[in-house]
């Protein structure tokens, strides 16, 4: 009887520790094409293509408090930064003039992720600096309004990678960290500082010889605070998943989908260098920009998963994307599927039109369109 009651314990202490491994947990939700995506799937196609004259020249757009657009000019314009009409159809100013001046910026990455927000966000890669921006005091006085400016470390991934919390301190993704046991350099996900940190404390840790691996061609995230849980979650650019921390940024969530990618690496040696890149010329792109609703969360989702890559030709763009929008707790709610690719996303406050930046090609102009999405 004893010997009985004993395999029964070890059989069901066995059972338990395979659901564990299984993936079956509270922090772990997975949404697939079949179950998820097909059932919930709308497709938009032929949108409105929104036309200015005398553009400078377009970058991105972005359409704030339903009529006004924001155009992100490339950084070899004389402005950075536009404002356009979306009712008169006219321009009403130019910001960010090419300089080294207060105000001027060697180039801009304008950064917007509500279209209700009152800040956006500036990035100058040339100078390593983030410039918050009080938008209706700018468009008001006609002049650039800085609230606040600061220059980040360099070993953060890209310009876009960056959020600010409430507690004075910006978190950025780590341009060596990758999710690898194999090729690791023992860092961790998030550099976080306070707002005026020294950078020039760490432009030596961006010297490659004082990290194992060279990982920046096959990692990337891109953070941001959910503003109805104040949860930070972090959107992986190479594989379709989104992780959520809490205020000890430990995870708490992660959302899984829909193709659950299976990046393989390879180690290639430059110079002394270890570089990992994609095995067998592959390429890997997931979650790329997002706008925050009154509903919830919309991603750009382009969802190449593991594509051969001619590096011989000018690379090439997706011929469609998906837009996926989740609920603030992370449910997948909903995917729009588009004609075409997109790489810049804003709704308006009623969520009846989605506008999007396109772009065909590498040597084409950027165009704003515009998709109605409710009926």
């Amino acid at each position: 009887m004893k010997k009985n009651a004993l395999i029964l314990s070890v059989l069901l202490a066995f059972i338990a520790c395979s659901a564990e491994k299984s993936g079956d947990s509270p922090g772990l939700v997975t949404f697939d094409r079949e179950s998820a995506v097909m059932k919930n799937e709308v497709k938009l196609t032929e949108p409105e293509v929104i036309e200015f004259a005398d553009l400078l020249a377009p970058v991105k757009f972005y359409v704030m408090y339903d009529t006004l657009v924001v155009v992100n000019n490339s950084y070899q314009c004389e402005y950075g930064l536009e404002l356009y009409s979306l009712n008169s159809m006219k321009r009403l100013s130019e910001f960010a003039p090419k300089g080294q001046g207060p105000e001027d910026f060697l180039s801009t990455n304008v950064l917007i992720y509500s279209a209700s927000d009152t800040s956006i966000i500036i990035c100058d890669t040339r100078t390593y600096s983030y410039s918050i921006i009080d938008l209706p005091a700018s468009v008001a006085a006609n002049r650039l309004k800085i609230t606040k400016k600061f220059n980040y470390d360099i070993n953060l991934f890209q310009s876009e990678d960056i959020t600010i919390t409430d507690d004075g301190h910006y978190i950025g993704y780590n341009c060596w960290y990758l999710n690898s046991t194999q090729y690791n350099n023992g860092v961790p996900v998030f550099i976080r500082h306070t707002m005026d940190y020294d950078r020039t404390k760490t432009e030596e840790g961006l010297d490659p010889r004082k990290y194992k691996y060279i990982v920046g061609s096959v990692n990337g995230g891109l953070p941001f605070f959910n503003p109805n849980t104040k949860q930070l979650w972090l959107m992986d650019k190479r594989m379709d998943k989104i992780d959520i921390y809490n205020d000890s940024l430990q995870i708490v969530k992660t959302i899984s989908g829909p193709d659950h990618y299976d990046c393989n690496y390879i180690e290639q040696l430059n110079q002394g260098l270890s570089i990992i890149l994609f095995d067998k010329d592959k390429e890997y792109k997931s979650y790329s920009n997002y706008t925050i609703s009154k509903s919830g969360i919309y991603i750009i989702y382009e969802g190449v998963n593991g594509e051969v890559m001619d590096w011989t030709k000018p690379p090439t763009f997706p011929e469609t994307v998906e837009i996926f929008k989740f609920d603030f707790d992370g449910n997948f709610v909903k995917s729009y599927l588009l004609d075409r690719y997109v790489y810049a996303v804003s709704v308006d406050s009623n969520e009846e039109f989605m506008y999007c930046t396109a772009r065909t090609s590498v040597e084409d102009e950027a165009q704003l369109v515009r998709y109605k999405i409710k009926p």
